[in-house]
């Protein structure tokens, strides 16, 4: 609050997103439909997974702290999206993370080495998936990565266009985020 306050104070122009402000505080908060765009990435996700892994069961771990509303939209659609394409989806909870890359690599490792592991990842960041970017890269060469798991995120970053882009990344599908056009 004390920042704001001086940003404001200053005449600099400021907006919130990703966690309401807290009163008194007077901060426009812009976002887009958190839980309806990941539940479309769910769909979507769940989609891929039956091609990729035709007769497996589906294992999701979810990169998320479900500290705030908006990461817990995120997971919450995610997870209706997926299971209204693949009801049987079993998903892995294990562990919170911090949302920084070193945090979510770490929870990935762990879950690499554990039974059953994850076939899809989704990070409710793309600091959290380039997390399991780097636990991924650490465990499987490129094409062994890209056939054992499928990962997408939240966010729009660079290094998710640039993951997309590439055919032997893991990294397949993501809900970029156009902070400008709500701006």
């Amino acid at each position: 609050p004390g920042l704001v306050k001086i940003v404001q104070a200053a005449g600099v122009p400021l907006l919130i997103h990703a966690m309401q402000p807290q009163q008194p505080l007077q901060v426009p908060y812009v976002s887009f439909d958190e839980y309806g765009s990941c539940e479309d990435l769910g769909k979507v996700v769940a989609q891929r997974f039956l091609q990729q892994f035709p007769g497996d069961t589906a294992r999701v771990l979810i990169l998320n702290s479900r500290v705030s509303q908006v990461n817990v939209a995120r997971e919450d659609g995610f997870t209706a999206g997926f299971r209204s394409v693949v009801p049987a989806a079993q998903f892995l909870n294990r562990g919170q993370d911090t949302g920084t890359v070193e945090t979510a690599a770490r929870i990935v490792a762990v879950n690499l080495e554990q039974t059953p592991r994850p076939n899809v990842i989704f990070a409710t960041s793309d600091l959290r998936a380039e997390g399991a970017m780097v636990a991924l890269n650490n465990r499987f060469s490129p094409g062994d990565r890209e056939r054992s798991v499928i990962l997408a995120g939240v966010g729009g970053s660079s290094e998710a266009m640039s993951e997309l882009l590439n055919p032997d990344s893991p990294w397949k599908a993501e809900v970029g985020l156009a902070i400008r056009a709500f701006a």
